[in-house]
């Protein structure tokens, strides 16, 4: 795939200009080392500048990725999701995780409209940190084109919050097309079609897991038609345990279709708990 491996070389050469410019002018980028979203490309170029200035635990570092699914959507829209290893001067892994993006063709190139990246998390790990982490305020929610379709998207993640409240993981993968792909970071590889996901999904809310009794908290940020019936969204989420201490927040950027009754499912669920300088420090 010609834009992942252009932005790769450009990551080996610390271009943040380069990078930014693969992006489409009104892209956004959803990474785990970060608690909000970066829309436009002046934004996202300055959080590659940060990535690469000099004192940040990723200078220097050598970033690889794999591709593993590519899905048009339609003659513009195109989806990927594939997985991503940060290494350090030594060769040692400093951060891995999973992508899964959506691309706009423009002629003969790709530009990512999103970019949603997350390191794994391994769930045996203390969490008490995020309870405490400061959080940090988002711009007002931007709806875009697809202001109608809002009330359809908060539907659809209702009825994905309360499946993760009843630990239904039917009901979770319910939410899913038929192709669909949960791409997320408490879970080692990606999870395609629905079987796939509820299967996942129940070792998610197995006993001992963090997210065993959990509820989800869910805010919207932005959507936006990319094409007819397809969407774009991405916003925060935070999940509780029994005793309403947070044990973990993030972001997500999912792709999603509308159905012939008018209501959503995703063809992508691509979200990964923040993984900030706080975690290092509760070490």
């Amino acid at each position: 795939m010609a834009n992942v491996n252009t932005f790769l070389k450009l990551w080996q050469a610390a271009d943040a200009e380069g990078l930014s410019n693969l992006f489409a002018e009104d892209g956004v980028r959803v990474i785990s080392s970060q608690q909000l979203p970066a829309v436009g490309r002046a934004a996202i170029r300055k959080t590659f500048e940060d990535t690469f200035a000099e004192g940040s635990p990723f200078a220097g570092a050598t970033l690889t990725a794999k591709v593993h699914r590519v899905l048009p959507l339609s003659d513009t829209i195109v989806i990927g999701d594939g997985t991503w290893v940060l290494s350090d001067k030594a060769g040692a892994v400093v951060l891995k995780g999973k992508w899964g993006n959506a691309f706009r063709a423009t002629g003969s190139e790709l530009h990512l409209v999103m970019e949603s990246a997350h390191a794994d998390i391994d769930l045996s790990k203390d969490r008490s940190w995020y309870a405490t982490a400061h959080r940090e305020t988002p711009a007002p929610a931007n709806y875009g084109n697809a202001e109608k379709l809002l009330g359809a998207f908060q539907r659809s993640a209702d009825r994905y919050i309360a499946a993760v409240r009843m630990q239904s993981a039917g009901a979770l993968a319910a939410e899913f097309t038929a192709d669909g792909v949960r791409v997320v970071s408490s879970l080692p590889a990606a999870s395609r079609g629905k079987a796939a996901i509820a299967k996942t999904a129940r070792a998610e809310f197995a006993k001992g897991s963090p997210f065993e009794q959990a509820t989800l908290g869910v805010t919207i940020l932005g959507l936006r038609s990319l094409a007819p019936g397809i969407l774009i969204g991405n916003g925060l989420w935070e999940a509780k345990g029994p005793d309403g201490g947070v044990v973990e927040f993030g972001q997500w950027g999912n792709v999603m279709k509308v159905q012939n009754d008018g209501e959503i499912k995703f063809i992508m669920e691509s979200a990964g708990g923040y993984v900030g300088p706080e975690q290092s420090e509760a070490k």
